[in-house]
Protein backbone atom coordinates (compact mmCIF):
# COMPACT_ATOMS: atom_id res chain seq x y z
CA UNK A 1 0.00 0.00 0.00
CA UNK A 2 1.07 3.46 -0.25
CA UNK A 3 0.70 3.92 3.23
CA UNK A 4 3.39 0.99 4.09
CA UNK A 5 6.00 2.61 1.32
CA UNK A 6 5.29 6.16 3.11
CA UNK A 7 6.05 4.68 6.62
CA UNK A 8 8.77 2.77 5.47
CA UNK A 9 10.64 5.67 3.57
CA UNK A 10 9.85 7.63 6.81
CA UNK A 11 10.97 5.32 9.17
CA UNK A 12 14.42 4.91 7.90
CA UNK A 13 15.08 8.48 6.34
CA UNK A 14 18.53 8.82 8.35
CA UNK A 15 19.29 5.73 6.59
CA UNK A 16 18.41 6.69 3.40
CA UNK A 17 20.24 10.19 3.36
CA UNK A 18 23.83 8.13 4.88
CA UNK A 19 23.67 5.52 2.37
CA UNK A 20 22.33 7.14 -0.86
CA UNK A 21 20.84 4.01 -2.11
CA UNK A 22 19.83 3.65 -5.61
CA UNK A 23 16.43 3.27 -6.55
CA UNK A 24 16.32 -0.46 -7.24
CA UNK A 25 18.70 -1.10 -3.41
CA UNK A 26 16.22 1.13 -1.63
CA UNK A 27 13.37 -1.10 -3.25
CA UNK A 28 14.95 -4.42 -2.74
CA UNK A 29 15.23 -3.10 1.15
CA UNK A 30 11.54 -2.31 0.80
CA UNK A 31 10.65 -5.78 -0.24
CA UNK A 32 12.70 -7.61 1.67
CA UNK A 33 10.97 -5.53 5.31
CA UNK A 34 8.05 -6.15 3.60
CA UNK A 35 8.35 -10.09 2.64
CA UNK A 36 9.06 -10.32 6.55
CA UNK A 37 6.58 -8.17 7.95
CA UNK A 38 4.01 -10.05 5.64
CA UNK A 39 5.30 -13.73 7.01
CA UNK A 40 5.59 -14.85 3.39
CA UNK A 41 5.78 -18.78 3.09
CA UNK A 42 7.76 -18.10 0.34
CA UNK A 43 9.99 -15.52 -1.92
CA UNK A 44 11.28 -15.72 -4.86
CA UNK A 45 13.89 -13.17 -5.60
CA UNK A 46 15.29 -12.20 -8.80
CA UNK A 47 18.63 -10.33 -8.94
CA UNK A 48 18.48 -7.06 -10.78
CA UNK A 49 22.31 -6.77 -12.24
CA UNK A 50 24.58 -9.57 -12.52
CA UNK A 51 24.78 -11.40 -9.37
CA UNK A 52 27.59 -11.42 -7.20
CA UNK A 53 27.29 -7.75 -6.60
CA UNK A 54 23.52 -7.46 -6.33
CA UNK A 55 21.90 -6.50 -3.40
CA UNK A 56 19.23 -8.97 -3.81
CA UNK A 57 22.67 -11.11 -3.21
CA UNK A 58 22.69 -10.71 0.89
CA UNK A 59 19.94 -13.67 1.17
CA UNK A 60 21.03 -16.83 1.48
CA UNK A 61 18.04 -18.90 -0.32
CA UNK A 62 16.64 -22.80 -0.33
CA UNK A 63 17.69 -22.65 -3.70
CA UNK A 64 19.64 -20.54 -6.38
CA UNK A 65 18.29 -20.77 -10.27
CA UNK A 66 20.51 -19.57 -12.79
CA UNK A 67 18.33 -19.61 -16.30
CA UNK A 68 21.32 -18.84 -18.98
CA UNK A 69 23.99 -16.95 -19.91
CA UNK A 70 23.75 -14.20 -22.62
CA UNK A 71 25.23 -11.23 -23.91
CA UNK A 72 24.04 -8.51 -21.11
CA UNK A 73 25.41 -5.14 -19.17
CA UNK A 74 28.67 -5.81 -20.71
CA UNK A 75 30.48 -2.52 -19.42
CA UNK A 76 29.35 -3.75 -15.95
CA UNK A 77 29.58 -7.25 -16.31
CA UNK A 78 32.21 -8.17 -18.53
CA UNK A 79 33.00 -8.66 -22.60
CA UNK A 80 32.54 -12.49 -22.44
CA UNK A 81 29.97 -14.97 -21.28
CA UNK A 82 32.48 -16.64 -18.89
CA UNK A 83 33.12 -13.44 -17.48
CA UNK A 84 29.27 -12.68 -16.68
CA UNK A 85 28.80 -16.15 -16.16
CA UNK A 86 31.10 -15.30 -12.94
CA UNK A 87 29.46 -12.66 -11.87
CA UNK A 88 25.89 -14.80 -12.20
CA UNK A 89 27.73 -17.65 -10.14
CA UNK A 90 28.01 -15.00 -7.46
CA UNK A 91 24.92 -16.18 -6.17
CA UNK A 92 26.00 -19.59 -5.55
CA UNK A 93 26.29 -20.16 -1.95
CA UNK A 94 27.86 -22.62 0.68
CA UNK A 95 26.21 -26.20 0.49
CA UNK A 96 22.87 -24.62 -1.14
CA UNK A 97 21.66 -26.55 -4.36
CA UNK A 98 22.07 -24.92 -7.49
CA UNK A 99 19.94 -25.40 -10.56
CA UNK A 100 21.07 -24.38 -14.02
CA UNK A 101 18.37 -23.58 -17.09
CA UNK A 102 19.86 -24.24 -19.70
CA UNK A 103 23.42 -26.31 -21.36
CA UNK A 104 26.14 -24.26 -22.30
CA UNK A 105 29.66 -25.11 -23.02
CA UNK A 106 31.04 -22.19 -22.66
CA UNK A 107 30.29 -21.41 -18.96
CA UNK A 108 29.95 -25.07 -17.59
CA UNK A 109 33.09 -24.74 -16.20
CA UNK A 110 32.20 -21.43 -14.36
CA UNK A 111 29.31 -23.31 -12.51
CA UNK A 112 31.01 -26.71 -12.03
CA UNK A 113 34.00 -24.45 -10.12
CA UNK A 114 32.48 -22.49 -8.17
CA UNK A 115 29.65 -25.00 -6.99
CA UNK A 116 32.61 -27.22 -6.11
CA UNK A 117 34.37 -24.48 -4.51
CA UNK A 118 31.15 -24.10 -2.07
CA UNK A 119 30.48 -27.83 -1.91
CA UNK A 120 26.53 -26.12 -3.82
CA UNK A 121 25.09 -29.71 -5.37
CA UNK A 122 24.73 -28.46 -9.16
CA UNK A 123 22.15 -29.75 -11.58
CA UNK A 124 21.09 -28.77 -15.46
CA UNK A 125 17.57 -28.74 -15.97
CA UNK A 126 17.59 -29.29 -19.50
CA UNK A 127 19.65 -32.46 -18.64
CA UNK A 128 16.77 -34.03 -16.72
CA UNK A 129 13.30 -32.91 -18.23
CA UNK A 130 11.92 -32.47 -21.88
CA UNK A 131 8.67 -31.18 -23.18
CA UNK A 132 5.91 -32.78 -25.81
CA UNK A 133 3.62 -30.35 -26.93
CA UNK A 134 0.70 -32.30 -27.79
CA UNK A 135 -1.20 -28.95 -28.52
CA UNK A 136 -2.10 -25.64 -28.40
CA UNK A 137 -4.98 -23.32 -29.06
CA UNK A 138 -6.27 -19.70 -28.07
CA UNK A 139 -3.54 -18.75 -26.02
CA UNK A 140 -2.68 -22.07 -24.21
CA UNK A 141 -0.36 -24.78 -24.74
CA UNK A 142 -0.55 -28.85 -23.52
CA UNK A 143 2.56 -30.71 -22.54
CA UNK A 144 3.94 -33.71 -21.33
CA UNK A 145 7.01 -33.40 -19.29
CA UNK A 146 9.57 -36.27 -19.32
CA UNK A 147 12.24 -36.58 -15.95
CA UNK A 148 15.23 -38.74 -17.42
CA UNK A 149 13.02 -40.25 -20.25
CA UNK A 150 9.95 -40.98 -18.33
CA UNK A 151 6.89 -39.48 -17.93
CA UNK A 152 6.31 -37.41 -15.07
CA UNK A 153 3.58 -35.02 -15.11
CA UNK A 154 1.06 -35.54 -18.24
CA UNK A 155 -1.16 -33.07 -19.75
CA UNK A 156 0.60 -30.03 -18.34
CA UNK A 157 -1.61 -26.86 -19.48
CA UNK A 158 -0.08 -23.38 -19.31
CA UNK A 159 -1.14 -19.89 -20.61
CA UNK A 160 2.83 -19.05 -20.88
CA UNK A 161 3.09 -18.36 -24.86
CA UNK A 162 6.44 -17.41 -26.28
CA UNK A 163 9.17 -18.99 -28.17
CA UNK A 164 10.77 -18.63 -25.06
CA UNK A 165 8.75 -19.97 -22.58
CA UNK A 166 9.34 -24.09 -22.96
CA UNK A 167 13.15 -23.14 -21.49
CA UNK A 168 11.39 -21.13 -18.48
CA UNK A 169 8.89 -23.71 -17.88
CA UNK A 170 11.72 -26.40 -17.75
CA UNK A 171 13.72 -24.21 -15.66
CA UNK A 172 10.81 -23.64 -13.49
CA UNK A 173 9.70 -27.32 -13.28
CA UNK A 174 13.35 -28.56 -12.47
CA UNK A 175 13.56 -26.04 -9.74
CA UNK A 176 10.32 -26.92 -7.62
CA UNK A 177 11.83 -30.83 -8.21
CA UNK A 178 14.77 -29.71 -7.05
CA UNK A 179 13.18 -27.93 -4.05
CA UNK A 180 10.40 -31.15 -3.11
CA UNK A 181 13.64 -32.80 -1.66
CA UNK A 182 13.87 -30.17 1.40
CA UNK A 183 10.48 -29.44 1.18
CA UNK A 184 6.86 -31.09 0.48
CA UNK A 185 5.42 -30.26 -2.31
CA UNK A 186 2.31 -31.14 -3.87
CA UNK A 187 3.12 -31.65 -7.64
CA UNK A 188 -0.80 -31.79 -8.86
CA UNK A 189 -1.19 -28.20 -7.32
CA UNK A 190 1.63 -27.26 -9.62
CA UNK A 191 0.02 -28.79 -12.56
CA UNK A 192 -2.95 -26.72 -11.58
CA UNK A 193 -1.03 -23.43 -10.88
CA UNK A 194 0.21 -23.81 -14.34
CA UNK A 195 -3.06 -22.99 -16.14
CA UNK A 196 -3.37 -19.55 -15.42
CA UNK A 197 -0.25 -17.82 -14.72
CA UNK A 198 -1.12 -15.10 -15.97
CA UNK A 199 -4.15 -14.40 -13.96
CA UNK A 200 -2.82 -15.42 -10.88
CA UNK A 201 0.28 -13.39 -10.80
CA UNK A 202 -0.29 -10.40 -13.03
CA UNK A 203 2.60 -11.72 -15.29
CA UNK A 204 2.99 -8.98 -18.05
CA UNK A 205 5.25 -8.11 -21.14
CA UNK A 206 6.56 -11.10 -22.29
CA UNK A 207 5.19 -12.11 -26.13
CA UNK A 208 1.73 -10.35 -24.74
CA UNK A 209 -0.36 -10.05 -27.16
CA UNK A 210 -2.63 -6.49 -26.71
CA UNK A 211 -4.92 -6.29 -29.71
CA UNK A 212 -5.65 -8.77 -32.68
CA UNK A 213 -7.03 -5.91 -35.59
CA UNK A 214 -4.42 -5.23 -35.87
CA UNK A 215 -1.88 -8.17 -34.06
CA UNK A 216 -0.42 -6.00 -31.37
CA UNK A 217 2.63 -7.71 -29.70
CA UNK A 218 4.75 -6.74 -26.47
CA UNK A 219 7.86 -8.58 -25.21
CA UNK A 220 10.61 -7.36 -22.36
CA UNK A 221 13.46 -9.27 -23.54
CA UNK A 222 16.60 -6.97 -24.24
CA UNK A 223 19.58 -9.16 -24.22
CA UNK A 224 20.93 -11.28 -27.10
CA UNK A 225 19.43 -14.55 -26.03
CA UNK A 226 16.61 -13.07 -25.54
CA UNK A 227 16.02 -11.24 -28.79
CA UNK A 228 17.38 -14.36 -30.42
CA UNK A 229 14.05 -16.06 -30.04
CA UNK A 230 12.38 -13.07 -30.59
CA UNK A 231 13.36 -12.06 -33.91
CA UNK A 232 13.18 -15.41 -34.96
CA UNK A 233 9.64 -15.84 -34.30
CA UNK A 234 9.11 -11.97 -35.87
CA UNK A 235 10.47 -13.43 -38.69
CA UNK A 236 8.27 -16.46 -39.46
CA UNK A 237 5.47 -13.88 -39.15
CA UNK A 238 4.08 -14.17 -43.45
CA UNK A 239 0.96 -12.07 -43.14
CA UNK A 240 0.72 -8.67 -43.67
CA UNK A 241 3.97 -6.12 -43.00
CA UNK A 242 6.00 -6.00 -39.96
CA UNK A 243 5.78 -2.67 -37.95
CA UNK A 244 8.73 -2.58 -35.02
CA UNK A 245 8.60 -0.01 -31.97
CA UNK A 246 12.02 -0.30 -30.94
CA UNK A 247 14.04 1.55 -28.02
CA UNK A 248 16.93 0.65 -25.37
CA UNK A 249 18.72 1.74 -22.30
CA UNK A 250 21.83 3.20 -23.41
CA UNK A 251 24.27 1.59 -20.75
CA UNK A 252 24.67 -1.91 -23.46
CA UNK A 253 26.66 -2.93 -26.68
CA UNK A 254 23.17 -2.96 -29.11
CA UNK A 255 24.59 -3.81 -32.10
CA UNK A 256 24.72 -8.01 -31.81
CA UNK A 257 20.64 -7.19 -31.43
CA UNK A 258 20.29 -4.41 -34.29
CA UNK A 259 22.01 -6.63 -36.33
CA UNK A 260 19.57 -9.99 -36.06
CA UNK A 261 16.52 -7.44 -35.85
CA UNK A 262 14.16 -8.32 -39.50
CA UNK A 263 15.20 -6.01 -42.22
CA UNK A 264 11.76 -6.28 -44.00
CA UNK A 265 9.67 -4.32 -41.01
CA UNK A 266 8.89 -0.40 -40.87
CA UNK A 267 10.54 0.99 -37.39
CA UNK A 268 9.98 3.23 -34.97
CA UNK A 269 12.42 4.23 -32.88
CA UNK A 270 11.78 5.43 -29.38
CA UNK A 271 13.08 6.51 -26.15
CA UNK A 272 11.85 5.56 -22.89
CA UNK A 273 11.04 8.29 -20.40
CA UNK A 274 14.04 7.44 -17.88
CA UNK A 275 17.14 9.18 -17.74
CA UNK A 276 18.92 5.91 -19.16
CA UNK A 277 16.95 5.70 -21.97
CA UNK A 278 18.93 5.72 -25.51
CA UNK A 279 18.11 8.87 -27.77
CA UNK A 280 16.01 7.95 -30.13
CA UNK A 281 18.15 9.92 -33.09
CA UNK A 282 20.86 8.29 -32.38
CA UNK A 283 19.67 4.94 -32.10
CA UNK A 284 17.64 5.83 -35.77
CA UNK A 285 21.18 6.29 -36.93
CA UNK A 286 22.96 3.37 -35.74
CA UNK A 287 20.16 1.33 -36.58
CA UNK A 288 20.28 2.31 -40.39
CA UNK A 289 23.74 0.59 -40.92
CA UNK A 290 22.46 -2.82 -40.11
CA UNK A 291 19.31 -1.88 -42.71
CA UNK A 292 17.08 -0.85 -40.23
CA UNK A 293 14.87 2.04 -42.12
CA UNK A 294 12.50 3.89 -39.96
CA UNK A 295 11.75 7.26 -38.10
CA UNK A 296 12.87 7.85 -34.61
CA UNK A 297 10.42 9.59 -31.84
CA UNK A 298 10.01 11.70 -29.18
CA UNK A 299 8.39 9.42 -27.10
CA UNK A 300 6.85 5.73 -26.80
CA UNK A 301 3.69 7.52 -26.95
CA UNK A 302 4.40 9.05 -30.24
CA UNK A 303 6.05 5.95 -31.84
CA UNK A 304 3.24 3.86 -30.92
CA UNK A 305 0.42 6.46 -32.44
CA UNK A 306 1.94 6.14 -35.57
CA UNK A 307 2.92 2.57 -35.63
CA UNK A 308 -0.94 2.10 -34.99
CA UNK A 309 -1.81 4.95 -37.70
CA UNK A 310 0.25 2.91 -40.33
CA UNK A 311 -0.55 -0.36 -39.71
CA UNK A 312 -3.59 -2.24 -41.64
CA UNK A 313 -5.94 -5.18 -39.73
CA UNK A 314 -3.65 -7.97 -41.61
CA UNK A 315 -0.11 -6.29 -40.51
CA UNK A 316 1.55 -7.06 -37.09
CA UNK A 317 3.28 -4.37 -34.51
CA UNK A 318 6.13 -5.36 -31.88
CA UNK A 319 7.06 -3.12 -29.44
CA UNK A 320 10.06 -4.19 -28.22
CA UNK A 321 13.43 -3.81 -26.88
CA UNK A 322 13.14 -2.67 -23.30
CA UNK A 323 10.92 -3.61 -20.55
CA UNK A 324 10.79 0.43 -20.19
CA UNK A 325 9.42 0.56 -23.69
CA UNK A 326 6.97 -1.64 -23.16
CA UNK A 327 6.10 -1.01 -19.91
CA UNK A 328 5.12 2.62 -21.47
CA UNK A 329 2.53 0.96 -23.77
CA UNK A 330 1.33 -1.22 -21.32
CA UNK A 331 0.32 1.40 -19.28
CA UNK A 332 -2.43 2.32 -22.06
CA UNK A 333 -4.10 -1.72 -21.64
Amino acid sequence: SKKYIRDFINAHLHEIDKIQPSFFELTVALAFRYFADMKVDFAVIETGLGGRLDSTNVITPLISVITNISYDHQSMLGNTLPLIAAEKAGIIKEAIPVVIGESQDEVSDVFYKKAEELHAPIQYADQHLSLNQKAGFKGELVYDVYNDGKLWLKDLKTDLIGPFQSKNIITGLYALKALSTHIPLDFDKVVEGFTEIHKKTGYMGRWQILDKGPLILADSAHNVGGMDLITKELKMIKDGKLHIILGFVNDKDISDILAMMPKNAQYYFAKANIPRGLDAALLQRQSETYGLKGQSYISVRKAFAAARRHAALEDTIFIGGSIFVVGEVLEKY
